[in-house]
């Protein structure tokens, strides 16, 4: 799996940044800042895989997650609802996955 999400987000980005242009011209689509935003999620993916203890990676994860949903559904140049939501839904879910890790463990 790990393999595959660095390999995918290689060719996400090769895309992205090779091709944006004739991409562009043909879907009549602003579809670089969506690349970079997919490309981003899948390292973060990638990291929270590695090591899926870790607040940092999981806030990483989540907050690239919300920025490839920005660029793809909402306006990205406006802090709107789902930025809010993400910033109050984090807590709540790390909470819940450290408290559902405690229990496990013993």
């Amino acid at each position: 799996m790990d393999k595959f999400l660095l390999w995918a987000a290689f060719v996400v980005a090769l895309v992205t940044y090779a091709f944006w242009s004739p991409i562009n011209e043909y879907l009549q689509a602003n579809v670089f800042y969506l690349g970079n935003s997919f490309f981003i999620f899948l390292l973060c993916l990638f990291l929270f895989n590695k090591n899926r203890a870790s607040l940092v990676c999981f806030l990483l994860l989540g907050v690239a997650l919300n920025n490839f949903l920005d660029e793809l559904f909402f306006n990205p140049t406006e802090v709107q609802l789902n930025e809010m939501i993400l910033l109050l839904i984090a807590p709540v879910l790390w909470r819940l996955k450290t408290k559902n890790n405690a229990r496990k463990n013993t």
